[in-house]
Parts: structure tokens; C-alpha cells; sequence
């Protein structure tokens, strides 16, 4: 039997050797009970849970196993934020650092909170403390989150609200409605979906903003030509170079194969604005290409463009986000985890098994590990190894998409008549050849 202070410093260290013990014996049906028994010693300390759920899902084949783990994390916080209401009134905060570093994880966690808000489970705004050296992706994004969120950025209400805010955690990042709808935010705008339909709640909840305009549309006309009744697609890929963590390794890809395509795009009278940061790949210039990956611009242009294009072509990255929660239509490449939202187009992410060579189906890599990470170490682990589209096949998944952007709507979904786990997650379409590896 271990014996350990629960007030000792190392507890935390105690609770990651248990859990790191039952993994290496393969006992990951021991780590839920567990943990179970010993946050509620120290539920204060439930954070612990939280980075064991991350853990797992980057590091084992166990997605289902950290899905009742992050359960028993929400629970834990649920339930200390209650009893801090009841007695003291103390309003839930939210965690700035998980809201704000990323414009996808910001426009998305706080699209799931105003469906929350309108659904009748979270009553009044969260709080959102803003410390002045929080890091903000989008400085322009904030007027849109105050619309669901209490944003506080004064340092002396900062200073006066710093001893409660771990008395009342609202983790944005995974929103809770049920038992059964809970989870990272881009699995849980698929999950949350019939409850919006059944109560006629707008599925995408982000408006363009007069202030966001007024910045952003004279740079836009003025210094790239791009005036307000253009057709234009806006092209995001993600690369190495603005948020690098080894988990996101299988999404990053090479600009140079998409290029074929984007000169299709401008061939059929549009205009393509690349947006990004300046780490990122240059390329050639290209008559119809304005590419404001080199610029410094403010903060608003990003999100002018975002609301406003005709589609969104790219990577399921933070712009992707943007552009789906103002209404733009995107459209996919390489999705991954599987998954498509409404108003979307998707080309999954394939793999192949090193042993067979054979191109697995998502019941196939649904049984081996579930459908909710990203991380490239579960499917090594099961010998699969991602198919990267070449020009030539990025192209012919791109006209395809074009042709059916008609079909696109942003308050109805799709249906494949798959197994329900499954079918919950496609709400979107999808390409001809990912409906091979769906059905």
C-alpha cells in the first residue's frame, strides 16, 4: 500500500507516478477510480486531472479512458464552483491563457458559452480577467468576446480578484452541458448541435462589427486593392513556426503543394488573400494573390477578411475558426481529428497500416483508439501513418469543393447513416473520397 501527505508538496508528483505506474503495466481501467478517490482529498488541486486527461490523449491509444477522466476534472470544478456560489456568491471565472493565446481556441470557446447562455445553462457572464501579461492572439477579437464574457482588465480589480478566481474555474476550453455533451470545444460544437436545432439557436454566433470594418476596409482597398465587392477566398495553412507543440505535428503542411490550386481558384475569377505571420513559407508572387503573410497590419484585417470571404481554403487552424463561427463557409483539408462542421466541406486526414498497406476506415481507427485526437503518437503506436495529398490531388479535392459550396448552410446538417458516435461528429460534408474511408 503507498501512504502519502495529502499536504505534502509532492502529492501532485505522487498522483502522475501512480497514474504513469498503470499505464506502464497496460492497467488504464485503474486510473479513473483512482483518481476519483484521491482529487476529492484535494479538489482544489483537480487541475492534476486536467493534465493527466491531456496525457493521455497525446501519449496512449486510451482516448476513452481520458474522456471519464476529463469527466471526473469537470465534475471537480462543477462542483467547487456551485458550493463557492452558494455561500459566497462568487461568479465562475474563466482561464484567460486557454482563451486568449489562440484566435480558435477564443472564438470557439466563446461561441460554445453563448450557446450555453442561450440554452439556459449558464446563467449569468463569466468573468475574464485579462492580466496585462497575457499573451492575446487578436487584440481586434475582445469587443466579440465582450458580448459573453465580463472582461475585466483593470489591475487593481485584477489584484482584488485573484484570491477567489481558482474558487469558481470555468474551463472554456471544455464546456459542459450533460453527462453525455461535454468535451473539448471543437468536439463539443458537433455534440451540442441537436440541442441548437431543437431550440432554434443559431448555430454560428459571431456579427461583423461596424469598428472592425471601419479599421480594417480602407487598408484593404487602399494598400491591396481588394475592394468591398470582390470575390475572394481567404487561404490559411498551418506551418511550423507560430504555436509548435509535437502534438500538432500531423496537421502542419507545405504551401508549395497548394499552389496549382490557388492559381485554379484565381483562374475562375477570384482573388485569394493568404493571411498568417511572417515565419511562414514565402512564396512567388501571383497576379490575383494578395499575400499578407509579410505585413504588419492591425489585428481587425484578419477578421474583416475572415467574415467576409466567399469560402475559407486551408488548414482547420485558428482562422478556420473565425471564418466558421462569423458564417463563412470553409473549406478543409487533411481534417483532423474526424469531424466537419456545418457550413464546411472536409477532406479527412487518410492513413495506412505500415503491416498491410491498406488505407484504414474511421470504424477501423474509431476501434483503435476513438476519433478525438490529433496527436501523432496514438496512431504511430498502431502503425498508421498519415497520406499527404500532393498538387495534384489538392487540386481535384479543391474543384470538387467549389462545385458544391452551393450546398453549403450554416443551420443544418448532414446525414450518413453511420453508427450515432459516429455520425454526431459529421455534420458537415464531405469530399468523394473521404465519404470512401466514412462509409
Amino acid at each position: 500500500m503507498f501512504s502519502i501527505n495529502y499536504y505534502s508538496d509532492n502529492w501532485m508528483n505522487w498522483i502522475f507516478l501512480r497514474v504513469d505506474t498503470f499505464c506502464k503495466r497496460d492497467e488504464f481501467d485503474r486510473i479513473v477510480d483512482f483518481l476519483k478517490v484521491e482529487v476529492a482529498k484535494r479538489p482544489l488541486e483537480r487541475d492534476v486531472v486536467r493534465d493527466i486527461y491531456h496525457y493521455l490523449m497525446i501519449n496512449t491509444t486510451e482516448t476513452k479512458i481520458a474522456h471519464q477522466v476529463l469527466e471526473i476534472y469537470l465534475d471537480f470544478n462543477n462542483l467547487i464552483a456551485r458550493e463557492n456560489h452558494s455561500q459566497f456568491a462568487i461568479p465562475q471565472f474563466v482561464l484567460a491563457s486557454n482563451t486568449l493565446e489562440r484566435i480558435g481556441e477564443a472564438v470557439d470557446q466563446t461561441a460554445c458559452v453563448s450557446h450555453l447562455h442561450k440554452l439556459g445553462k449558464i446563467g449569468n457572464k463569466l468573468v475574464l480577467c485579462i492580466p496585462p501579461q497575457i499573451k492575446i492572439a487578436n487584440k481586434a477579437i475582445l469587443p466579440y468576446l465582450g458580448d459573453v464574457f465580463e472582461i475585466v482588465t483593470e489591475i487593481s480589480s485584477l489584484q482584488e480578484l485573484s484570491s477567489v478566481i481558482h474558487l469558481a474555474p470555468y474551463d472554456t476550453m471544455y464546456p459542459y452541458y450533460s453527462s453525455k455533451i461535454f468535451g473539448h470545444n471543437n468536439g463539443f460544437l458537433k455534440k451540442i448541435f441537436p440541442e441548437l436545432e431543437k431550440n432554434k439557436i443559431e448555430v454560428k454566433p459571431f456579427k461583423l462589427k461596424e469598428e472592425t470594418t471601419a479599421k480594417a476596409q480602407p487598408i484593404l482597398r487602399k494598400k491591396f486593392g481588394l475592394e468591398s465587392n470582390d470575390k475572394f477566398a481567404v487561404f490559411h495553412l498551418r506551418e511550423e513556426g507560430y504555436f509548435d507543440r509535437p502534438h500538432h505535428a500531423f496537421r502542419n503542411r507545405s504551401v508549395s503543394a497548394y499552389l496549382p490550386a490557388i492559381k485554379w481558384l484565381i483562374s475562375q475569377g477570384l482573388k485569394v488573400v493568404r493571411i498568417g505571420n511572417a515565419s511562414m513559407t514565402k512564396i512567388d508572387k501571383i497576379t490575383g494573390l494578395i499575400d499578407l503573410t509579410q505585413h504588419e497590419l492591425p489585428d481587425e484585417v484578419d477578421i474583416q477578411l475572415l467574415a467576409e470571404a466567399d469560402f475559407y481554403f486551408g488548414s482547420s487552424s485558428g482562422p478556420f475558426s473565425v471564418a466558421d463561427q462569423f458564417g463563412t463557409p470553409t473549406l478543409i483539408f487533411d481534417e483532423l481529428p474526424y469531424s466537419v462542421r456545418t457550413n464546411s466541406i472536409a477532406h479527412l486526414m487518410k492513413f495506412s497500416h505500415k503491416k498491410t498497406g491498406k488505407i484504414q476506415t474511421v470504424s477501423q481507427i474509431n476501434n483503435l483508439m476513438g476519433l478525438d485526437t490529433n496527436a501523432p503518437k496514438p496512431y504511430l503506436l498502431q502503425g498508421l501513418e498519415p497520406i499527404v495529398l500532393d498538387a495534384t490531388e489538392i487540386l481535384c479535392v479543391t474543384k470538387e469543393m467549389v462545385g458544391n459550396l452551393p450546398k453549403l448552410t450554416p443551420n443544418s446538417r448532414q446525414l450518413y447513416g453511420v453508427p450515432e458516435d459516429i455520425e454526431c461528429r459529421f455534420l458537415g460534408h464531405l469530399d468523394e473520397s473521404s465519404l470512401e474511408i466514412l462509409i
